[in-house]
């Protein structure tokens, strides 16, 4: 093929089907939350982020370990004893812990506090002569802060100087000053000592820490017993105390009791109040009589409501004989029976022999007797009830008398009384206290030798074997799983966030163009070494993708019209000249006539890579000092691709002049019919004006994206330079994109 030839070249892709274009599209802003497979990936492609933190948090970890001296810890194993054995009946007046369950907390946090007291730890500190000693050391933290503080006066850690004046100062108060503890070691034993309690149980654990295990020990084990001899004295002394203040409280009682019992019998002989028991004489006999009084006036209220009755009846013209006196009368009784058994006679003898039968008479002759009986024993038995009913009222009257009689004599002695059970109450008070106070006192002596401690050891602290700082596994644990999490985090964030493209999915989900083609990444060096490796291995992803995106833009071609395109890309290094070259070769294999245009005249990558030895070139053509086919260039070993060099380099100003004449638009139109494809190579839309003043010249427009370099940002401004030139944005080309996620 002659790449000088005059003649139109047959088209060859009447059977493709032609895909629709996308013109001036606009990027959008929505972005999809990143699954697993997007997540691993992104991790992969920062791997540089994850690995830093990793390394440094390591680092360290490492020379933590290596700076810090190594300490043990020693814990001893207390139980406060809440619910102790009582064994004497009463034993408040002896110091104790009973707690009920809402204040278990409380108590707990008290024993704590007192624990970590400056008393106790004073006692520790003498009993063990750690003054003497070197201090306890204090963890590599509490060391650094404790290098903060080393600026403060010296004098602070030491008693003070006496003044002159104080020269003179007792033997006790010179004793009293050497024996002071430094406050700096006060300190240094609070930071070296820990006590807390375990969850939320009884126990108590105190630790400390040293450089030396047995020191650890011997101050653990010092701080407890410490607190136990504390704990056993501070009872002690309280029962004493309560036991001599009982002495002396009971014996002031039994003095006042004797004056109170004394007085009461004073009182009794002069004012003759005599008593049975508590109670005196004349009191009960008043309610005595009370209670006769009120049984007197009960029976004969019942036998005046029964007289009562029998009056309402006989003046009614009742029959009397059916009321309750009657009734209960054993003689009445028989005399009703009688009555009734001639009654039921009467009437058998007149149902047998009529009414007229002598038998008749002679039975109601017996009936009539009977029943005049019963009304003399009725009429006797009212007569009682009434002389009954009088007999009780004249009772009542007396008793009333004899009531009064007494209770008028009552009220002489009352004012007596009254002043008598006051002096009877007070001497009851007094006596129970004293009873109560003498008790409590025995109960006191007994305590006093069986004083039972609130708190009991349950495990001595013992010489630890291993160090419990610092502690190798748990450091770099940390810093393994901190490194982690601030690189995974930050490589995360970085590729999310960042606005670069890396996979397909990246442009198919944020941009609204449409993507010709990914293009992966491959382990080659950009320019020949990619081209070498599209002919070494045509089969391979790089080359399936260059073949894609080869018969993609030969769909997008609908007329000649459509022969010159443009590779464009928002910056340098996206890799547009690699593409244009590789696209250039692949489609001159398959017989087309393609022709490489180089307008990068600043970077003529393309043109030292493919026509290094060039003579003229398209500045010449624009120049108008040789024509277009004497400057075009056969490519090495394909006769169907020519390349139309640039000049070595030249300036900005320059390259603006040439790519914004005339004559480009005229060179490459008289170029359109000699070629089935033209691809011009320009310069970074963003970074050169002249590749701008380019895409005025050509019929379409490919962007040419660097997976994780190009930003969206720098897709929309690229986009709408295009919008404005009204030029058609066929598509996007993805280079070195991640196709792993």
């Amino acid at each position: 093929m002659n790449v000088h030839g005059e003649g139109r070249v047959e088209r060859r892709d009447q059977d493709v089907v032609h895909l629709p274009h996308t013109r001036f599209p606009q990027i959008s802003q929505d972005r999809e939350a990143l699954d697993l497979t997007r997540i691993l990936a992104a991790l992969r492609r920062q791997k540089l982020i994850v690995a830093l933190p990793l390394i440094g948090t390591l680092a360290l970890a490492i020379a933590y370990l290596s700076a810090a001296p190594t300490e043990y810890t020693s814990t001893a194993e207390l139980i406060v004893e809440l619910q102790k054995p009582r064994i004497l009946r009463n034993e408040a007046v002896v110091p104790g812990l009973d707690a009920g369950p809402y204040m278990i907390g409380p108590v707990m946090d008290s024993q704590v506090e007192l624990l970590q007291s400056q008393r106790i730890a004073e006692r520790v500190i003498k009993r063990l002569d750690l003054a003497a000693g070197p201090p306890p050391t204090p963890g590599p933290i509490a060391s650094l802060l404790g290098f903060f503080r080393t600026a403060a006066p010296a004098e602070a850690d030491s008693p003070a100087t006496p003044a002159a004046g104080e020269s003179e100062a007792g033997e006790g108060e010179e004793t009293a000053a050497e024996d002071a503890i430094p406050t700096s070691l006060y300190k240094q034993f609070e930071e070296s000592l820990s006590v807390r309690r375990k969850g939320l149980s009884l126990l108590i654990l105190v630790s400390a820490t040293d450089e030396d295990p047995n020191q650890a020990a011997r101050i653990a084990n010092g701080v407890v017993q410490e607190y136990l001899d504390d704990q056993r004295e501070t009872q002690l002394a309280s029962a004493r105390d309560a036991t001599s203040a009982l002495n002396e409280r009971v014996e002031e009682l039994r003095q006042q009791v004797l004056a109170r019992e004394q007085a009461i019998q004073s009182f009794r002989q002069r004012h003759d109040l005599a008593a049975v028991g508590d109670v005196p004489i004349a009191d009960r006999q008043l309610s005595d009589m009370l209670v006769r009084l009120n049984e007197a006036e009960t029976d004969a209220a019942a036998r005046r409501a029964e007289l009562r009755q029998v009056e309402m009846i006989a003046e009614e013209g009742g029959d009397a004989s059916f009321i309750g006196r009657v009734l209960d009368s054993q003689v009445v009784r028989d005399l009703k029976r009688q009555e009734s058994e001639i009654v039921r006679r009467i009437g058998s003898l007149k149902r047998e022999f009529g009414e007229s039968d002598y038998r008749i008479e002679i039975a109601q002759s017996e009936l009539d007797d009977i029943r005049g009986a019963i009304a003399e024993e009725t009429a006797r038995l009212v007569e009682n009830a009434r002389y009954e009913s009088d007999v009780a009222q004249t009772r009542v009257r007396i008793l009333e008398e004899n009531f009064n009689a007494m209770k008028q004599l009552v009220y002489e002695r009352s004012g007596q009384q009254i002043r008598l059970s006051d002096l009877e109450r007070e001497a009851k008070a007094s006596r129970d206290l004293y009873e109560s106070l003498l008790a409590r006192l025995k109960e006191t002596r007994v305590a006093e030798s069986l004083l039972y401690p609130d708190i009991r050891m349950v495990e001595p602290a013992s010489p630890p074997l291993e160090p419990s700082s610092p502690n190798t596994k748990l450091t770099l644990l940390v810093a393994l799983v901190g490194g982690l999490g601030i690189g995974l985090t930050g490589a995360i964030l970085r590729d999310h966030l960042a606005g670069s493209l890396w996979t397909p999915e990246d442009v198919e989900q944020r941009l609204n163009l449409k993507l010709l083609a990914p293009l992966p990444r491959i382990r080659a060096g950009w320019g020949s070494s990619r081209h070498d490796h599209l002919l070494r291995d045509p089969a391979s992803n790089y080359g399936q993708s260059i073949f894609l995106l080869a018969h993609t833009l030969l769909d997008l071609r609908h007329t000649a019209e459509d022969a010159v395109v443009a590779m464009a890309s928002p910056r340098k290094g996206d890799g547009k000249t690699t593409t244009t070259a590789n696209l250039g070769y692949y489609l001159a294999q398959t017989g087309r006539r393609v022709l490489l245009v180089d307008c990068d005249l600043r970077e003529p990558t393309l043109s030292r890579l493919m026509a290094s030895g060039r003579e003229r070139s398209i500045a010449d053509v624009l120049d108008a000092t040789c024509k277009p086919e004497d400057a075009i260039v056969a490519a090495s070993g394909l006769e169907t691709l020519a390349i139309l060099p640039a000049p070595a380099r030249i300036d900005g100003q320059r390259a603006s002049e040439l790519l914004g004449s005339d004559r480009l638009r005229k060179v490459l139109s008289q170029l359109r019919d000699r070629y089935d494809l033209i691809i011009v190579d320009g310069g970074s839309l963003l970074q050169d004006v002249e590749a701008r003043l380019l895409l005025d010249a050509v019929d379409s427009a490919i962007l040419v994206l660097r997976a994780g370099k190009s930003s969206l940002a720098d897709v929309e401004r690229s986009t709408h330079l295009a919008s404005i030139l009204s030029l058609k944005m066929s598509g996007v080309v993805l280079n070195g994109a991640d196709l792993s996620g």
